[in-house]
């Protein structure tokens, strides 16, 4: 063990002396403020909005959420790791599926307006925006990408407080004009999204204005097809990937009272609120120095991975200890006493909370590596584990909370099966040359 403390030492200060954890405290400081804002901003707009605009308010992001995955046809991963001459015609091939996805969205809503109006009940109230709010939402998808290939962590710091400002903002200004309804919501969400993207691309201009020659509809059919992997696989990848994570709040609630789910929908929400600025704000960073060490020739990749992992977990695993011995009492508390079962379902979720904490960030690891078919491998696994543990937990009609047990060692278990099988990837790409260079094509010819 005292061997071992001069070497996470070392690599503590490196840490701290490199600029990765610079660029992480740059991205956290916006994605703190933006969750600061929102906090600020939910009471005002609660006063000013009915529960019945955000009901269908959520039921619509929930919606679109998912839509987004297929926004660009997963082609934004790409931007990360194009070479230079792919790189813009792959940009430009991203706005042009923005607009044809957006339009598609616009087709579904007019049909569904038309030939299923009494379905829709109140989220028919939103529909003429949905399209819209698809597309600043995948335009700000697609800028931030091309602000990570950039290494532009300041943009996209102030890119998420721009969007909070934004939705916060026009949401009290749309209720005061007197549309305090779902739409003036979603409008209000969606210009959010329209100025942090618009801020984006004033930062990547000098990409998005130049040498228009490369922008040819053959260039970007070239690039289709050097990606086509990404929409071919990944697509259904990201699919499989978003039901496996909203799979297992519906499954609890099909096994359990409507109680008993919404205590784990508190816990989850409240420690995934949390975690999630500190770990979205390291993935950024690391998705952004992975992709680019690729080119390096070294095995700086196979470090950086490793590191991220170690060092996330090395800074969870005392936080992690004490919450799961306070976590009951200190649910009470805040919450009150009805939610003591909450408080024991954060300690039996510590666990996974602590392993997701560490291994999310490199999450799109085999993405960037271009290793599609063992993501895809990852989240049929994972998504088939979830369905056969609460069907499990269904027929032997076990407590709640040796289902979250179960739950917990499961995520656990996906995780570091994710973890092991990125490391080898990662390896094989050093082994055979972070560079991979793929045979010319005719643009870059």
């Amino acid at each position: 063990m005292l061997s071992r403390t001069p070497v996470l030492a070392t690599l503590f200060r490196r840490a701290f002396a490199s600029s990765f954890l610079k660029n992480v405290l740059i991205v956290v400081q916006g994605n703190a403020a933006s969750v600061v804002i929102m906090v600020i901003a939910l009471p005002i707009l609660s006063r000013l909005f009915p529960p019945s605009a955000f009901g269908v308010f959520q039921s619509a992001l929930s919606l679109m959420s998912v839509g987004l995955v297929a926004a660009s046809l997963r082609y934004e991963t790409p931007i990360l790791t194009a070479k230079r001459l792919t790189l813009r015609p792959i940009v430009s091939l991203n706005f042009v599926l923005n607009l044809v996805t957006s339009g598609i969205a616009a087709v579904l809503c007019i049909a569904a307006y038309v030939f299923f109006p009494e379905r829709l009940g109140a989220v028919k109230s939103v529909l003429f925006l949905v399209p819209f709010w698809f597309l600043s939402a995948g335009l700000l998808q697609t800028g931030t990408y091309i602000a990570l290939r950039q290494k532009g962590f300041a943009q996209v710091s102030r890119a998420k407080m721009t969007q909070a400002i934004g939705y916060a903002a026009l949401g009290i200004v749309v209720a005061k004009l007197g549309w305090a309804a779902a739409a003036g919501l979603v409008l209000a969400d969606m210009s959010g999204r329209a100025f942090a993207a618009a801020s984006l691309f004033i930062r990547g201009r000098k990409l998005l204005l130049t040498d228009w020659s490369s922008r040819s509809a053959r260039a970007m059919k070239v690039a289709a097809i050097r990606y086509r992997d990404y929409p071919r696989i990944s697509l259904i990848s990201a699919t499989v990937n978003t039901l496996g994570g909203m799979m297992t709040p519906v499954l609890m609630l099909m096994c359990f009272s409507s109680t008993v789910a919404g205590q784990f929908a508190l816990v989850d929400r409240s420690v995934g609120t949390a975690l999630g600025v500190i770990a979205q704000s390291v993935y950024q960073v690391y998705l952004s120095t992975f992709a680019n060490s690729l080119q390096s020739g070294t095995d700086e990749p196979l470090r950086r991975f490793r590191q991220t992992i170690l060092i996330q977990f090395l800074i969870g695993i005392v936080p992690a200890i004490v919450l799961a011995i306070v976590f009951p009492w200190l649910f009470v508390l805040v919450f009150g006493g009805e939610w003591h079962m909450a408080g024991e379902f954060g300690r039996i979720l510590m666990p996974l909370y602590l392993v997701g904490f560490s291994v999310s960030p490199v999450n799109m690891t085999l993405m960037v590596l271009e290793n599609q078919r063992t993501q895809l491998a990852w989240d049929c696994f994972r998504l088939t584990g979830v369905v056969t543990i609460w069907s499990t937990v269904a027929v032997l009609h076990v407590s709640p909370y040796f289902a979250m047990a179960i739950h917990s060692a499961f995520g656990c278990t996906a995780y570091l099966v994710y973890m092991l099988m990125a490391d080898r990837a990662v390896r094989r790409r050093v082994q055979n040359g972070s560079a991979r260079v793929a045979p010319p094509t005719a643009v870059e010819a």
